[in-house]
């Protein structure tokens, strides 16, 4: 298996661990988005369409990005622009966001790094 292949199936089995740790059984999502974008230095991009969200709504984001040292927050952006994020981690970003106020909600990831970051994951809402 050649470096490239090594890389891409390690990643793939990460992401796969990192869901069936971080996502319930119980919990069934009404939809999920699959993240596969290169975000540039110093930029935010908005991933998909808005979503449409209830108080108390749970989203799940289970990412990876890389290069793993990179500076990345993950979070929605709300309709007046107000950007709720938490920060990866060594190349991992698996976390879970409660929606304190019913909106509409857009996906966003923010780069803070001096290069780009490729990001490859999953969204559930």
């Amino acid at each position: 298996m050649g470096g490239r292949m090594k890389r891409a199936f390690s990643l793939l089995l990460s992401l796969y661990l990192i869901m069936s740790l971080t996502v319930p059984a119980a919990a069934s999502p009404k939809a999920t988005a699959r993240v596969d974008v290169t975000v540039r230095p110093d930029s935010i991009v908005r991933i998909g369409a808005g979503l449409s969200l209830e108080t108390g709504e749970l989203v799940t984001v289970n990412c990876a990005y890389s290069p793993r040292i990179a500076e990345v927050d993950f979070g929605l952006v709300s309709a007046n622009n107000e950007f709720g994020y938490f920060s990866g981690n060594d190349g991992i970003c698996s976390e879970t966001i409660r929606i304190s106020k019913t909106g509409i909600y857009y996906f966003a990831i923010r780069n803070n790094s001096e290069e780009p970051v490729g990001v490859t994951g999953y969204v559930y809402y």
